[in-house]
């Protein structure tokens, strides 16, 4: 295989170029790189097209044309009725909407764990303002938190920070309906505690 030239690779199709590929079990055979080069540009297109951070289209872009490497070796020009360019593209679609989704949650919940501490930081200074004002005893709602239940915490200071219902279910991998059952059991445990602590 290597005895082919760039400039004799060029000149064929990609359905020409897919059988030279699929014979060369080494994945970086020049028939296999210039096949990758021929995808670039349109890996570039999906990954703009999928993709809403800015930050993350490269990282899109490059799983698009890895699933190429894959594609080639499971096409088969007799089981479809569009050629390789169509199989690829789809294929690199899917791959870059795959990594998009998974790189927008990567980001969610860093975001989340970002924001739960700004919240707790944030807590502690409202909590200094109540005493001040000697309304209640010092500590009374970080105490009030610390003793909520995990899931409960987790979703009053992900609430506090802004994020929205659907957002909270994301980041903790749990149903729409549960973060609003947990919000309300957090603020009536809130509520009982400030109660004792008056």
């Amino acid at each position: 295989m290597e005895g082919f030239s760039r400039l004799m690779l060029s000149k064929l199709s990609i359905d020409e170029l897919v059988p030279l590929v699929q014979a060369d079990p080494s994945d970086t055979s020049r028939p296999m790189n210039e096949l990758i080069s021929r995808f670039t540009d349109r890996a570039k297109k999906i990954a703009v097209n999928v993709c809403r951070n800015y930050g993350d289209r490269d990282d899109v872009m490059n799983a698009a044309l890895l699933v190429i490497v894959s594609a080639v070796r499971t096409y088969r020009p007799d089981s479809t009725k569009t050629g390789f360019s169509a199989y690829g593209a789809v294929s690199m679609l899917h791959a870059a909407r795959r990594e998009s989704q998974i790189l927008a949650a990567q980001r969610t919940i860093a975001n989340a764990i970002g924001a739960v501490e700004k919240t707790e930081a944030k807590r502690l200074e409202e909590d200094a303002e109540v005493v001040e004002r000697e309304a209640l005893p010092f500590g009374w709602l970080t105490d009030a938190v610390v003793h909520l239940p995990k899931a409960e915490r987790d979703v009053l200071n992900l609430t506090e920070a802004g994020y929205k219902g659907r957002e909270i279910a994301i980041a903790l991998g749990v149903q729409a309906p549960a973060v609003s059952k947990r919000l309300a059991s957090a603020h009536r445990m809130i509520r009982d505690y400030a109660e004792a602590a008056a």
